[in-house]
């Protein structure tokens, strides 16, 4: 009886969210705490999410207008919705990999048209244009990059 009591109970981790299909079926998203699942009837959990804040490192490397190769590491920080996360779970394949390709695209569209010594100091400048276009692309409903921030760079040297 007790092996069988664990077969219909199931903890969701703090900081998590547990999305709760019947049949293959979305059914409900479980909060943090035990929860009861009826596997009979066809519940199961099908994945879960965090709820905390995630952190991509970006490196990019891209040529300035005046020929010089820099590598930008960009650093977005993103978290779930907890209200959303049945849509992020089953409408996003990778996010990270999302979002990395929207600030490669980003960062290389803008850079190629500064001049290395005017790319030190609008560098804020670039950090908004990014944060600008991830808001207009990715489905920031789902995954809301709230903080941005570049690195120091450096110059790649090329033989």
């Amino acid at each position: 009886m007790v092996s069988a009591f664990f077969l219909f109970c199931g903890c969701v981790e703090q900081a998590n969210v547990a999305v709760v299909e019947k049949w293959g079926r979305f059914l409900r998203l479980a909060e943090p705490g035990l929860h009861f699942f009826n596997p009979f009837a066809g519940e199961l959990v099908a994945g879960t999410l965090s709820t905390r804040v995630q952190s991509l490192d970006v490196k990019v490397e891209t040529k300035t207008k005046d020929n010089v190769f820099v590598q930008l590491i960009c650093t977005i920080q993103y978290r779930v919705v907890k209200e959303n996360a049945d849509d992020a779970f089953y409408e996003l394949q990778n996010p990270q990999q999302q979002i990395q390709s929207y600030v490669f695209d980003v960062v290389r569209a803008i850079v190629p048209r500064m001049e290395l010594d005017s790319l030190f100091e609008q560098k804020n400048d670039v950090a908004k244009a990014v944060l600008e276009e991830l808001e207009k692309v990715t489905p920031l409903t789902y995954f809301p990059c709230y903080v941005y921030y570049i690195r120091p760079w450096h110059i790649v040297t090329c033989i």
